[in-house]
């Protein structure tokens, strides 16, 4: 890779702004002004240049889509692998170790070399991006365009998930408050609500206050939306039927005889066509939007300076806990070389902070 960026500055133009910022003695531009002033590609001609076709692709705008892995990894599963690069990190720190970034610019480096190469990389949390990080979209010419969307609710993937979460949070205070047919301990329910912001005040709480209409009283949580149990069974789910049965296998909590109850056996009134009137049947619904493509995203980088495409998959904590994932297998198939993701690496890279104590400070 330093050989390839040796090249790269020795082919630029002597008054060409430097991949830090603007012409010699100016201040460095922001990661914000670097990706405003790049011309993007159409996704659609990212897409084809990949061998994706038109009936495998839902245009979100002009520069982002999403893919549906699971035909496009029907039609290549039969090619021969290309290698796999797993970049990690070890020290983590407030700003980030540099994984997204390394992920980024190593494949536009393989690009540049002549190498056919997708990175796939993980949805930003919105935590993250407005807490001290400020993003996870890479930085400086090593970042993924459009980079105001995917930091922020790309295809609103994320947000489906957090509906879907609290809505069986729901169904759960609900049938308490309505005679708890089940047993349900209310002590020992598990299920939490999830909101995609850092907001400490919300970690333990007591809900159900201000009297019977507004349920029973109890402690609970919010944890931060990505870390929820549906981001990582949308993750691991193959098809719409796999994450039915997963939703539905979820546990919610504990009968007072120490019995698990799940989202299968939680009643709710939610009715849709063939629905059985199951907590996981609303829940599937709340996810539409993120089902039919079962993988993820497809953000186009820039043109002209490196470029080439970027696959976004389901969450970033849900990735800690997810095999391999289907936008990762067909991407391994389709252009001989993938940074990013799960799959048996013939590579590894490690992102660290050299020298330092792992906490942010030198």
């Amino acid at each position: 890779m330093l050989d390839v960026a040796r090249r790269v500055a020795q082919e630029r133009e002597p008054n060409q702004p430097s991949p830090g910022g603007a012409a010699s003695g100016a201040a460095p531009r922001s990661n914000l002004e670097i990706a405003r002033s790049i011309t993007l590609r159409p996704i659609a001609e990212i897409a084809a240049a990949l061998g994706i076709l038109d009936d495998e692709l839902q245009p979100f705008g002009r520069h982002i889509a999403k893919i549906d892995s699971r035909r496009v990894w029907e039609r290549v599963k039969d090619c021969p692998n290309g290698r796999y690069i797993d970049v990690t990190g070890i020290t983590p720190t407030p700003l980030g170790e540099g994984k997204t970034l390394v992920t980024i610019g190593l494949s536009m480096a393989l690009d540049t070399i002549g190498k056919r190469a997708i990175g796939t990389i993980r949805q930003p949390s919105l935590g993250p991006v407005f807490g001290i990080k400020g993003g996870a979209a890479g930085g400086g010419y090593s970042q993924v365009l459009p980079m105001e969307q995917l930091n922020l609710h790309l295809t609103g993937d994320n947000h489906a998930v957090a509906l879907a979460h609290n809505l069986l949070a729901a169904v759960v205070d609900a049938h308490l408050a309505h005679g708890n047919a089940l047993d349900l301990d209310p002590v020992s329910v598990t299920w939490p609500r999830v909101v995609d912001v850092n907001d400490r005040a919300l970690r333990q709480i007591v809900i159900g206050l201000g009297g019977r209409e507004n349920g029973q009283p109890r402690e609970t949580r919010f944890d931060i939306a990505v870390a929820s149990e549906v981001m990582a069974i949308l993750s691991l789910s193959c098809d719409i039927f796999e994450l039915r049965r997963r939703l539905g296998a979820i546990t919610v909590g504990y009968t007072r005889d120490r019995r698990p109850v799940t989202a299968e056996d939680s009643p709710w009134t939610f009715r849709a066509e063939r629905a059985d009137g199951r907590a996981a049947n609303a829940g599937l619904a709340a996810l539409r939007g993120p089902v039919p493509r079962h993988p993820r995203n497809l953000a186009a980088r820039r043109d002209g300076y490196l470029g080439g495409p970027v696959g976004v998959r389901t969450g970033r904590s849900a990735a800690l806990r997810r095999a391999c994932h289907l936008l990762d297998r067909a991407a391994q198939r389709r252009p001989g070389l993938c940074a990013g993701g799960t799959c048996r690496p013939s590579v590894g890279s490690v992102a660290g902070n050299v020298g330092g104590r792992g906490d942010g400070h030198p």
